[in-house]
């Protein structure tokens, strides 16, 4: 190639590499980005036009065995995932903000602080799925965190496959909300009461109604007894007091397990209504 005054450019076979800049991304530098930079740019010029695929989903980890953090983010992005990984439990609100995960594995003995703990933190501010492991075999743990709002529980010593099948199962739960029209009940302010899809009545008490009302308008965030007692009955909690919890025990009766949780040490907080596929 020549340029404008006739002079030969130099070949680009002769010109030295550029050295790689230190603030370039460490997933540019690599062998194996560069082999994926390569095959991204084949795909776009084979199928020009074409609309991009969808990304994968996005995992995140917490875990503080270092080994096993390793081996299964190599599993997982090697079945496509996404996948990135913390041992400090103080960097989730952070990831959670910065990365917004479709889906974390949270392992349950973290030291200081425990699986279950972080789940209820997690869940005053979010409601993305989360699959516990653990290499413990306690059915006590397994069902305070199934109530806390634990999607799933796993032993870690299962087959990576079998933490991948649940994975899925879990994701494929949480994909049709944003993929099919869907039913779901209703907390209506005339009636006070909540109405199901087949326009039936709930049969709420006003305390039912009131506890209820508190925590929806919470959008999702943990309300403390003290809070819902003096919101709904108009006094201060007092030690030994039962009412607010009776109330929550008639509620989960009556709209299913799921649809209010426990947020130790915080409160209640909900979780949403039950939801139907239309048919």
């Amino acid at each position: 190639m020549r340029t404008s005054e006739g002079d030969a450019m130099p070949s680009m076979a002769n010109r030295p590499e550029a050295a790689p800049s230190l603030h370039e991304p460490i997933q540019a530098r690599g062998g194996r980005a560069s082999l994926m930079g390569a095959k991204t740019t084949r795909v776009s010029r084979r199928e020009a036009g074409a609309p991009p695929a969808p990304l994968a989903e996005r995992i995140l980890l917490l875990d503080r065995d270092t080994e096993h953090l390793r081996r299964l983010t190599q599993y997982l992005t090697g079945h496509g995932y996404r996948v990135s990984s913390i041992q400090d439990p103080a960097e989730l609100p952070v990831r959670l903000q910065l990365e917004a995960p479709d889906l974390i594995l949270l392992e349950q003995h973290l030291g200081d602080v425990t699986g279950t703990e972080v789940l209820s933190r997690i869940r005053a501010v979010s409601g993305v799925p989360v699959i516990i492991l653990t290499a413990m075999s306690d059915p006590v743990d397994r069902i305070i965190n199934l109530e806390m709002g634990a999607d799933d529980q796993v032993h870690k010593s299962v087959p990576q496959r079998e933490i991948m099948a649940r994975m899925r199962a879990v994701l494929r739960r949480m994909r049709p909300a944003a993929e099919l029209p869907r039913y779901t009940w209703a907390l209506s302010e005339t009636r006070r009461d909540v109405i199901r899809t087949d326009g039936t009545p709930c049969g709420l008490t006003t305390a039912e109604f009131g506890v209820l009302q508190e925590l929806a308008n919470a959008g999702g965030t943990a309300v403390s007894r003290a809070d819902l007692c003096h919101r709904v009955f108009g006094r201060p909690l007092h030690p030994g007091d039962r009412a607010v919890d009776t109330v929550i025990c008639k509620l989960r009766q009556k709209l299913g397990s799921g649809v209010i949780v426990t947020v130790r040490p915080a409160g209640y907080a909900f979780a949403g209504f039950p939801t139907a596929a239309p048919g």
